[in-house]
């Protein structure tokens, strides 16, 4: 066995984890807490403390585990405190449990695996001062970058993985969420003014999540690694992630053709024959390539609102849905569509009535707002201030899951088998935090558990035979059921325009390398989501 790469210790009269790269001199030492009822609770507020497995001598052995077991008598909450030393000794996992043994429910806040503050713990990366940068990750279509860590901009938050390297000394330090199924997962750091970190929280966020009598819930699990190889740590992440999900990977990338790309299919001519002519185009002038699919965006809904999924655009396609199918087949090609699965339009009023109940709601009680302008279809032909805006499914209402699973059951009956399902961040009721008020099975987590439910559910009725792309919204956290994430912008498609948008969409960007429809947008995602 090659000798360890980290030592990993757990004081009991500190409280407190320390662990320290042997190559690099590296540290990080830190305290857990956990937030209560609105209250924080770290473990010199806990009335026992113990280790009840592994590490007595303080030393955790590669290839040991130590549990600490913690208990706040007074909230009558146990939280086991899990830390194993990978064989290889170059990884520390790490992941806790909390069981309500009391008689009260407990509201569960952010739950910090990894703690570090001005006045508890401590962070060296091998130098008396610090170059530090970071990877800028948010886990969906933000803008993925290497950034300077500075003080002056204070306290930087990113999803995921807290991925942080000092140029000066050459080392690395990681600290990734291998699971994010259940529980928002996230990082905060900042640093001080010689460039050295000062604070840093990876933590779990179940927002108010509500913790019975007699229950326990599993926090998501974290990976700690220090290096002196800032890639091979990404790689590696990447790889515990996809060794524990298992996602399925299609053999090939495939090739298709959106159905409104340097035509206009709304307002120039019928959508059914841009997408008749282009097929037979591709047939004839493209002879040789693998292409799979033609895939219809926002035409095939009546009003173009979203919502409308089940409503054929009898007007655009006059032909109708099957017979649309069978002369695609014929050219040896699959119908796909653009579905907004978690959207509901205001406009779409049948719909919204229909789904009222499992639709989200703010703080307030008042339908959430996820689009605030719907700006396509029948929309389009409103002044501003006069469009519909966007309503959000409630993922954990059984009645939502049904609808969604009669949408996309329908579309296969159709004979759709390729989807770019969009806005997913409305699945998450985002982009306030928290997400929404509450959902209708208190049992879920807010956000990525109510989210991965529905989602499950859009998977199964489209089938295993269907290719799933996903695009503006989350990508990690869709892992294991979609084939694959756009990690990057709406880039090069020459969309028809739309009178008062306020950018003109796609590669009618002129002289604008830095806005988000660009290329420079792209490449710089394509370069920062690698891994």
């Amino acid at each position: 066995m090659p000798p360890s790469l980290l030592e990993c210790r757990y004081s009991q009269d500190r409280r407190a984890f320390k662990l320290s790269g042997k190559a690099t001199g590296s540290q990080l030492a830190w305290q857990p807490a956990v937030e209560v009822d609105g209250r924080l609770w770290d473990l010199d507020a806990a009335e026992d403390v113990r280790v009840e497995e592994g590490g007595a001598s303080g030393v955790l052995l590669a290839g040991a585990t130590a549990t600490i077991a913690v208990a706040f008598n007074s909230l009558g909450l146990a939280w086991e405190l899990r830390a194993e030393l990978a064989e290889e000794g170059r990884t520390v996992t790490f992941g806790t449990v909390l069981r309500n043994l009391g008689k009260t429910t407990r509201r569960l806040g952010k739950c910090s695996l990894v703690r570090v503050t001005h006045d508890s713990g401590s962070i060296a990366l091998g130098a008396e001062s610090c170059e530090l940068v970071y990877l800028n990750f948010s886990g969906d279509q933000g803008l993925h970058q290497v950034r300077r860590l500075k003080a002056e901009e204070g306290p930087q938050k990113v999803k995921h993985i807290a991925h942080l390297h000092d140029l000066k000394s050459g080392h690395t330090l990681h600290l990734g969420f291998t699971t994010f199924d259940r529980i928002t997962t996230s990082h905060t750091f900042a640093c001080g003014a010689d460039g050295s970190l000062v604070a840093l929280d990876s933590y779990c966020d179940f927002f108010g999540y509500e913790l019975r009598p007699g229950e326990s819930i599993a926090t998501e699990t974290l990976v700690l690694e220090m290096s002196t190889n800032p890639y091979v740590s990404l790689e590696r992440w990447a790889d515990r992630v996809n060794e524990h999900y298992q996602p399925s990977l299609p053999s090939r990338c495939p090739a298709s053709w959106v159905g409104w790309s340097w035509v206009d299919g709304f307002n120039v001519e019928k959508y059914e024959s841009v997408v008749l002519r282009n097929a037979r185009a591709m047939r004839e002038r493209l002879a040789g390539f693998e292409l799979d699919y033609i895939w219809v965006s926002i035409g095939n809904i009546e009003g173009g609102l979203p919502g409308n999924w089940l409503k054929f655009n009898a007007d655009l396609f006059p032909g109708g849905v099957v017979n649309l199918v069978s002369r695609l087949r014929e050219l040896d090609l699959k119908l796909g569509f653009w579905v907004a699965p978690f959207w509901i339009c205001s406009h779409a009023t049948d719909t919204v009535e229909e789904l009222r109940e499992c639709l989200l709601r703010d703080e307030a009680g008042n339908l959430l707002v996820t689009c605030s302008e719907w700006a396509y279809g029948d929309g389009a032909a409103l002044p501003k201030g006069e469009r519909p805006v966007c309503y959000s499914l409630d993922g954990s209402h059984p009645k939502a899951v049904e609808f969604l699973r009669k949408v996309f059951g329908t579309y296969r009956d159709w004979g759709v088998r390729y989807y770019m399902i969009d806005f997913l961040h409305a699945g998450l009721g985002v982009p306030s935090d928290p997400p929404y008020g509450d959902h209708h099975d208190p049992t879920m987590v807010k956000g990525p558990e109510v989210y991965r439910h529905a989602l499950q559910a859009v998977r199964d009725a489209a089938g295993s035979d269907t290719y799933l792309l996903c695009s503006s919204g989350p990508t990690v956290l869709n892992t294991g059921l979609v084939d694959a994430a756009r990690v990057g912008n709406d880039y090069g498609e020459g969309r028809a325009l739309y009178p008062d948008t306020y950018f003109y969409p796609a590669t009618f960007v002129i002289n604008g390398p830095g806005f988000w429809t660009s290329h420079k947008y792209a490449t710089t995602n394509m370069a920062g989501t690698y891994f």
